[in-house]
């Protein structure tokens, strides 16, 4: 599992080219949907799945505009970008919307893989 930005990057296509599954992370609006097509527009075809998090646009919306499969969709987890920024990590519970969704999408990967 990797984590990587955004920007287009030869060495960065060079790990997606490697990977069986690549999750976007976008916000289910119309500027995070256009960065999340560009963002799918440059990864391998066919490997690309999103995660959607917080309120905004339904499925058929989102899929209209970005070309690939939804993996999740998760709700707003308060104090999310307060806890990374003190350092005290993303998931601050086992019940809280990140780790459910993380969990979703870790089975979802695990298949994936049997399936390669």
């Amino acid at each position: 599992m990797v984590d990587l930005p955004r920007l287009r990057d030869p060495l960065l296509d060079e790990v997606a080219a490697g990977c069986d599954l690549l999750l976007v992370v976008a916000r289910p609006t119309v500027p995070g949907l256009a960065s999340a097509a560009r963002v799918v527009a440059g990864l391998p075809e066919g490997r690309a799945r999103l995660v959607l998090r917080g309120p905004g646009l339904d499925d058929a919306d989102v899929t209209r505009v970005v070309p690939a499969p939804i993996a999740a969709r998760m709700g707003e987890q308060r104090g999310l970008a307060e806890a990374v920024d003190l350092g005290l990590g993303p998931v601050r519970s086992r019940r809280s919307p990140l780790a459910r969704t993380a969990r979703a999408v870790l089975h979802q990967a695990a298949d994936v893989d049997r399936a390669a």
